[in-house]
């Protein structure tokens, strides 16, 4: 990988492994990079709009979103896309509050964050 990273979101869409965000050196990340399994090749790509770690991240509609996070801080509620087509990140709908160390998956074309670490009850 390019950056030294751990408690990152990790997505895998169209037989690529995608790493976004998380905490190295003592950094949070914005970045995000891509394997190419037939290469055996990391690349960088565009980076994410907001620094985070221990954020969530689901592929739906070919497309990667990452929610929620840390910024070391905040709990995080925002939630970006990536286009791997355009490769831009761009920001969507926010969940209802911040939350981090969380799982989200994708069910009938849509999102749903489980799980929280924000001090809210769910």
């Amino acid at each position: 990988m390019h950056k030294r990273r751990r408690h990152f979101s990790v997505a895998v869409l169209r037989g690529a492994v995608y790493a976004m965000g998380g905490y190295g050196y003592s950094e949070i990340h914005r970045t995000a990079e891509r394997y190419d399994c037939k290469a055996n090749q990391w690349s960088l790509i565009a980076p994410m709009n907001t620094k985070r770690t221990h954020a969530s991240s689901t592929v739906l509609n070919d497309k990667i979103y990452v929610a929620g996070g840390s910024t070391g801080m905040n709990y995080l509620n925002s939630v970006e896309v990536y286009d791997p087509d355009t490769d831009q990140w761009t920001f969507v709908s926010p969940m209802l509050f911040g939350r981090a160390c969380f799982s989200s998956v994708a069910f009938n074309g849509c999102l749903y964050a489980i799980g929280e670490n924000s001090g809210h009850s769910v």
